[in-house]
């Protein structure tokens, strides 16, 4: 019984691997984690003005995945494998 409530009500730790603006680098490093069979979320984080100020608008992605793949996740992320 306590195993079910414990994966009931914990909360998965979500950590961010990787962020970029490019949506290129973004899609092959999620390609990436999902060949892997790695977890991923991805959090789009609007900036930028407002109407008429003038400033571009920007979308920075960030990649997350459960803390425990941490290390596995930057490993497939930056080196391939």
């Amino acid at each position: 019984m306590w195993h079910f409530l414990h994966k009931l009500f914990a909360r998965t730790k979500w950590v961010v691997v990787f962020s970029t603006q490019h949506v290129e680098t973004y899609m092959k490093c999620k390609g990436r984690l999902s060949e892997a069979n790695v977890a991923a979320k991805t959090e789009a984080v609007c900036t930028g003005g407002g109407e008429g100020s003038g400033d571009a608008f920007g979308t920075t992605y960030h990649i997350l995945v459960k803390a425990e793949d941490v290390h596995r996740a930057n490993r497939i992320i930056h080196h391939g494998s």
